[in-house]
């Protein structure tokens, strides 16, 4: 299955696809981490923005900011945001990110 059908089918523009289930309807998220410039009392700060969205809604979800991204903190974020009753990504089934290791 290719990325186009692949997305076509957990968004729900497809109904039937070889290979795919139907319980993944609209269980797609993505996430990214993007950074910004804001100027504070110490001078310019780089801030690091992490976010999540629901590929089928493309609702979007802002879970943290930080100016030090590093293990403990991504580590929350992840907790976060997979938690069963109330998490953003609880009932994704796949998840799409890049590998991008700026």
């Amino acid at each position: 299955m290719n990325w186009r059908t692949m997305l076509a089918y957990v968004t729900g523009s497809v109904d039937d696809v070889e290979g795919a289930h139907s319980c993944s309807h609209g269980r797609a998220g993505g996430e990214d981490l993007f950074t910004t410039e804001v100027w504070t009392k110490c001078g310019l700060t780089t801030y690091y923005v992490l976010f999540f969205i629901r590929v089928a809604t493309r609702r979007v979800h802002i879970v943290g900011v930080t100016t030090n991204p590093n293990d403990a903190w991504m580590t929350q974020v992840a907790r976060n945001v997979t938690m069963a009753d109330m998490g953003f990504l609880a009932d994704s089934r796949y998840s799409i990110h890049d590998r991008d290791s700026k």
